[in-house]
């Protein structure tokens, strides 16, 4: 634990007069922030401490939890930095977290720092009781536990701690305009002071889970540590909700500064140099292909007036660096923060096989210092795919059985033709022969549809007009009683019916006609008709 870190902490809190909240400007400045968002329906805390004097303000909930959103990833870097694992791979990743806020960058570092107890951790570092608590849902940093009061005295030990605060609030310092995830940090704090080192969140944490939480936190003027939590429903997520912390900023701030402008009492020495700063930037990715190595990242040098570009270089493997092609630094439309105007580098060298340390450096515009960035370690291996295709070993093995075959039937055939027996003429099997050609199958013609006959007149009936012009089917015997003449003419063709059969004389039984079942029993009994 860093005494005079904890020493500096407990002497704010002993210069924390009750009346501080009221009895000066900053203190009806609070107030009115917090007005503005129980106003449209939210439930805020707003903690602002003044680092000379120890004063503190707050109002509205600024000793209750909320969740910490983003604002638990300036806990993971400060763990870090007392942890000593602020070095090698881990440097650029926490600190694309902090200016990127990069969601897979707090992943990847959380379980590093203790995972879900890294809040009580640092509390305890500090001796912060009031700091917060850990997620009630475990493994879930966004729903870490936090109140606005114990924020700012955390930020206030950190500004005096030499081992976190140059990189942190360096960090801080460097915020980009846009998020990792796309979300614009441009709100609160940023939004009306573009000079302020802020670590912003944002997120649907609030109670547990579901409801809207937007934090901004940082320093203002070198001098001020200041946090505003706000939570409001679900449905106020994303640009109500931050439109909101911008107007409690605007609020804290009416007229672009915090507190009286004349007083200008410098903060600890320590926040000077991090906020002046050289070049900053983070290293995005360094890939190593099969002969190519790729270096992309952004940087920002305050030196580089705005239009020309900032210097970053590449070595590879302690040899001569290479200059990235970086475009001219720009402030983004709409925004007159100069510490904004971040540009992004690009670099690819040619590599040979195997592993390399690949070294990034900015060169400061101000002093001409290189500033190293890091060392990364990347193994260039060829891919299968990429060798050519007669180094490989089934090509090689092929090709060497096609020769010796080739050199064989050769033999076989010059045998063949001197008129000489050949020694393995009896152990070929005899040739057979080919199999017929199998027929082409001639494709299927389209069948065309045959066209539906109408069903034939059913026995004894005819067509009939009627005198409404209608035809219908009428059976003949119908059509005979109802005119004969008209039958006779329609069907001269009518066989007459047959008359029906009459018995013999001296016959007894039923009329035996050919073919009746009664015929062929008379049959089979030997008699006749």
């Amino acid at each position: 634990m860093l005494c005079a870190a904890a020493s500096a902490c407990l002497q704010l809190r002993a210069a924390d007069p009750a009346s501080a909240a009221t009895g000066t400007s900053v203190g009806a400045e609070t107030q009115a922030a917090a007005q503005v968002a129980t106003a449209g329906g939210y439930r805020t805390g707003v903690a602002v401490l003044d680092l000379a004097t120890g004063a503190y303000s707050g109002a509205g909930d600024d000793s209750r939890p909320f969740a910490s959103e983003s604002v638990v990833k300036a806990f993971i870097a400060t763990q870090l930095l007392l942890s000593g694992q602020m070095t090698g791979d881990v440097e650029p990743i926490a600190y694309r977290m902090i200016t990127a806020s990069d969601d897979t960058a707090a992943t990847m570092l959380y379980d590093r720092v203790g995972g879900d107890s890294v809040v009580r951790q640092v509390g305890a570092h500090y001796g912060i009781t009031d700091l917060g608590s850990p997620p009630t849902r475990p493994g879930r940093w966004g729903n870490t536990q936090i109140t606005a009061k114990g924020l700012v005295y955390l930020y206030a030990a950190i500004a005096r701690d030499p081992v976190v605060g140059p990189w942190l609030m360096d960090a801080m310092a460097h915020a980009r305009p846009t998020g990792a995830d796309g979300t614009s940090q441009v709100f609160g704090l940023l939004a009306v002071d573009s000079a302020a080192a802020v670590k912003q969140g944002w997120g649907r944490d609030g109670a547990d889970a579901g409801r809207s939480v937007y934090a901004s936190t940082g320093y203002l003027q070198g001098r001020y540590a200041v946090a505003l939590l706000t939570d409001g429903p679900g449905a106020f997520y994303g640009s109500p909700i931050a439109d909101t912390l911008t107007a409690q900023a605007t609020a804290l701030m009416p007229d672009g500064h915090l507190g009286s402008p004349t007083d200008s009492r410098a903060v600890v020495p320590a926040v000077v140099p991090a906020m002046a700063g050289g070049p900053a930037g983070v290293v995005d990715s360094v890939d190593a292909g099969a002969t190519t190595l790729t270096v992309t990242g952004t940087i920002f040098d305050p030196a580089v007036p705005v239009g020309q570009s900032p210097t970053v270089t590449v070595s590879v493997d302690g040899g001569a660096p290479v200059r990235a092609s970086v475009p001219p630094q720009q402030v983004p439309p709409g925004s007159a923060a100069r510490s904004l105007a971040w540009s992004s580098y690009h670099v690819d060298l040619a590599v040979a096989p195997g592993q390399h340390a690949v070294t990034v450096s900015y060169v400061d515009a101000a002093t001409g210092r290189n500033v190293v960035r890091g060392t990364w370690y990347v193994t260039a291996q060829p891919a299968a795919a990429d060798s050519p295709w007669w180094q490989h070993r089934g090509v090689v093995a092929l090709a060497a059985a096609l020769a010796l075959a080739g050199t064989v039937a050769g033999a076989h055939a010059a045998v063949r033709r001197l008129g000489r027996p050949d020694p393995e003429a009896a152990a070929e099997p005899a040739a057979t022969p080919a199999p017929p050609p199998v027929p082409q199958r001639l494709p299927v013609p389209q069948r065309l549809p045959v066209p539906r006959r109408p069903p034939p007149p059913k026995p004894g009936t005819t067509l009939v007009r009627l005198p409404s012009g209608q035809l219908v089917r009428m059976h003949t015997g119908t059509l005979a009683r109802l005119d004969p003449e008209l039958a006779r003419r329609l069907s001269p063709r009518t066989r007459p019916v047959p008359p029906r059969a009459r018995p013999r004389a001296g016959a007894t039984g039923a009329v035996r006609r050919p073919g009746s079942p009664q015929r062929a029993m008379a049959v089979a009994a030997g008699r006749r008709e």
